[in-house]
């Protein structure tokens, strides 16, 4: 636990500090830009955090392509995904987990749905995991007054497809939204006396925070 809660903090650190340093050098020195994106090229720097009862997500992400109509932007983004799995309770009686880091690029298209001062939006993402570390299954056991049963996580694997739905709002540069990841995973937890085999699909509600940057004029 002290471990997941140092990264997260380093996160949020890295985050601001860069998202603080773009701002200050994109805001305008003289004359008026449009306080709705209108057409041309579009940049959002985001950082997102999700969790439910098993699973916890946290990443950064750069998203760059084109405000199409003053509506609809397409774009193409990157990101760096640290995801902490856990089975469920159910089948072992503990919860062991696993860390994985993934970089996942995607596709974007967000639609705002009317250009406001606080402006609602939709936007739907869908990638391609591609994993760069994972870490050993914890292990652990469990006993039921008579036989204690040693567990761990011999394998666990994600399903390659990213798919996040979302909805959220724009106020000015700043960005909120509310998404679900949408995956599946498969796990292989092995015990001295007893082998389960899971596969599930997996909701994690996500908060998003992002700045963007182009497209005004």
């Amino acid at each position: 636990m002290m471990k997941s809660g140092t990264k997260l903090i380093l996160f949020a650190f890295l985050f601001m500090t860069v998202a603080t340093s773009i701002m200050a050098q994109n805001e305008p020195t003289s004359g008026t830009k449009s306080k709705h994106p209108i057409n041309g090229y579009r940049i959002f720097l985001e950082g997102g955090l999700g969790f439910d009862e098993q699973n916890a997500t946290y990443y950064l992400s750069i998203i760059q392509g084109g405000q199409i109509i003053p509506q609809l932007f397409v774009g193409g983004g990157l990101m760096i995904n640290g995801l902490m799995y856990e089975t469920p309770r159910s089948y072992t009686g503990s919860v062991f987990g696993v860390d994985y880091n993934e970089f996942i690029p995607f596709v974007s298209v967000r639609y705002d749905i009317v250009p406001r001062k606080v402006t609602p939006f939709i936007e739907g993402r869908l990638g391609y995991r591609l994993l760069l570390s994972k870490e050993r299954g914890a292990s652990g056991s469990s006993s039921n007054g008579r036989v204690t049963t040693y567990y761990e996580i011999e394998k666990a694997d994600f399903g390659k497809m990213y798919l996040s739905p979302s909805v959220g709002v724009r106020v000015r540069h700043f960005n909120f939204a509310l998404s679900l990841d949408i995956g599946s995973v498969s796990a292989d937890v092995n015990g001295n006396y007893n082998k389960y085999h899971i596969e599930e699909n997996i909701l994690i509600p996500t908060a998003r925070l992002s700045f963007d940057f182009g497209a005004r004029r």
